[in-house]
């Protein structure tokens, strides 16, 4: 930069031009950088005339450095990166007799002392302000011009991170946009007149700002420059698509401003004391909404930022609310939260094993006071409204507890039956044949233990989920399983082929098939059987279940499916017990024992 004034200089010739591929402002600002005097290191007390970018970014970088120290001073924070721009840029001197910004010179000359102007703010025609932008969200403010001045609006903001352009012949100079947050920031005046922000055009790099749609950088400034004293505008701030990172974090700067009188004494609707539960929500609010910002207290410490009079808090804690305006601000008396906290537990916790018909508690916290509605399966329980129940059935248990005009309900403990009634099942009926046995089987599980018992007696051997029976009689098993029993039906073997009176043992040995195979299945039974018999036989076969004691309940033919001849019995509605299934072909006959459960 060269030039005698801050509005008489001009762009030194070693110093590049903007824009950059895809549009942007480039430079964003310009420093005193020519003909520079300053110490070089020949000597402690040498000196040097000097030019460069060099020299500049010195006197920039610390100028924006006190700029920091003043603000912090005064707010007791630091501004944000795209704040300190923003000011800057808001406040820099174009050349004398141009204004907006250009491809030559960015948005001005560094003017540290009118930045300072606007973060001290003597005359109350500055706002600066930091919020954030969520998705879908739009901010309106309104400002009355002082008139006196020009209007002036800044809207900065750090754009997210985007992709790196790949390396190709097409990329070289692509004019492809790498804006990624695009925010958007307009001015209206009362009669519905929208002012726009600079816009420059990267195919006419030296063709002066207008106004527009800026859709590359991100830094807009919208300029008023003879506005009337006293007319209203509305700042509007939105975005366009999908903001990255679900919302993005801006500076509003503006300056031109009518001072307003300062906050009025502010003061919390239903200002006075509350007590709410430890699960809900209370919101405390502002009476009116003329102020800027409003920084929330808890016990003297602010715990949040909003611009809108309503803040919801969930702690217990003395609040208080502090709206501020235009370089003023105005705090409210405060209100005291107190939080009701329910303790509202089950012992046991999570999961318990429950022994069918043997009660097992459960205790709900105990504090006097408290009331107490227990619920199974989401609903009540009539008459359980201690804090102890004694349920001795499986389910989801939960209890509402009340205290005062707080109400909590416990997690569930859930109950889980840890047995079932075990079944004995064997692999050949139940029939024990000369000289031979029968394999039982039952339930298996983890940490189960077993006992075997024959006509009641216990079995001193037979520890484990199988059994081989050789005796006729009644057996049963018992299972144990994390400290709960259950006992099976007793399951009758007998040594006898067939019943007394069964037709079977009046059929002459001779006619009996005994070197065919006759299939049952399943076996034992609950709702269909299926009868399966491999034969060469021409011959129609016809099947029938048969009880002990020869009675026919169903008959059936069996149709030829190759070498096997098929057929299926619904037996669902059969009383439990031992039946027969006898097939024969009008000459022989065989016939083989089925259990149904």
């Amino acid at each position: 930069l060269q030039g005698t004034t801050i509005t008489d200089f001009k762009v030194a010739d070693f110093s590049g031009w903007g824009p950059t591929d895809d549009g942007r402002i480039k430079p964003d600002l310009l420093g005193v950088g020519s003909n520079i005097i300053s110490s070089i290191a020949s000597s402690n007390n040498a000196y040097a005339t000097m030019s460069g970018t060099s020299t500049a970014s010195a006197n920039v970088s610390g100028s924006l450095i006190l700029l920091q120290e003043l603000f912090y001073r005064r707010q007791n924070y630091f501004m944000r990166s795209a704040t300190l721009k923003g000011l800057v840029l808001h406040t820099a001197n174009t050349p004398k007799g141009k204004v907006g910004p250009s491809y030559e010179y960015g948005w001005g000359l560094l003017n540290a002392e009118k930045a300072a102007q606007v973060v001290i703010n003597t005359v109350n025609r500055h706002v600066l302000l930091e919020n954030t932008l969520k998705q879908n969200e739009t901010y309106q403010q309104k400002v009355i011009a002082a008139g006196t001045e020009p209007l002036v609006i800044t809207l900065s903001w750090t754009d997210p991170e985007g992709s790196a352009t790949g390396i190709s012949t097409q990329n070289v100079d692509s004019p492809s946009l790498k804006l990624i947050n695009d925010l958007d920031v307009r001015l209206t005046d009362e009669t519905g007149t929208t002012y726009f922000p600079w816009v420059l055009d990267p195919t006419k790099p030296t063709q002066a700002a207008t106004g527009g749609d800026n859709i590359r950088d991100n830094v807009e400034q919208v300029l008023i420059l003879t506005p009337l004293t006293g007319k209203v505008y509305t700042v509007t701030v939105r975005h366009k698509r999908t903001l990255k990172n679900n919302g993005q974090p801006y500076t509003l700067i503006m300056s031109g401003v009518k001072p307003q009188d300062c906050v009025a004494a502010v003061q919390m609707l239903k200002g006075q004391d509350t007590t709410i539960c430890s699960s809900n929500k209370v919101q405390l609010q502002v009476q009116g909404d003329n102020a800027i910002t409003y920084q929330w207290l808890k016990d003297g410490n602010v715990v949040g930022t909003t611009t809108t009079p309503t803040y919801e808090i969930t702690q217990a804690g003395v609040y208080s609310v502090k709206a501020i305006g235009y370089q003023c601000s105005a705090q409210s008396k405060t209100v005291s939260v107190a939080v009701i906290n329910v303790t509202a537990k089950i012992a046991p916790e999570g999961t318990a094993t429950i022994c069918s018909g043997t009660p097992i508690q459960l205790a709900a916290t105990s504090v006097a006071g408290y009331k107490y509605q227990w619920r199974r399966d989401g609903e009540n329980i009539a008459g359980a409204t201690t804090s102890t129940l004694n349920p001795t059935e499986a389910g989801n248990y939960s209890v509402v507890i009340t205290a005062g005009r707080c109400v909590v309900t416990t997690p569930s403990t859930q109950l889980v039956s840890s047995l079932q009634r075990p079944v004995i099942s064997t692999n050949s009926g139940t029939i024990i044949p000369p000289s031979g046995s029968i394999r039982l089987t039952t339930s298996t599980g983890e940490g189960m233990t077993y006992r075997w018992f024959l006509n009641g007696t216990v079995i001193p051997t037979a520890t484990g989920p199988r059994l081989v029976a050789t005796l006729a009689g009644k057996y049963s098993v018992e299972i144990t399983q994390r400290g709960c029993s259950i006992a099976s039906k007793v399951l009758e073997l007998t040594n006898t082929q067939y019943a007394p009176n069964s037709p079977i043992t009046n059929t002459p040995p001779e006619i009996l098939i005994l070197k065919e195979k006759l299939s049952l299945y399943p076996n034992p039974v609950v709702d269909a059987l299926t009868v399966a018999y491999e034969s060469d036989n021409t011959y129609d076969l016809t099947a029938e279940i048969i009880t002990n004691d020869g009675r026919t309940l169903a008959q059936k033919l069996l149709y030829d499916n190759g070498s096997v001849f098929l057929n299926q019995f619904d037996v669902s509605e059969l009383p439990t017990g031992q039946y027969f299934i006898r097939v024969s072909d009008g000459r022989r006959v065989i016939a083989k024992p089925f259990i149904k459960h």
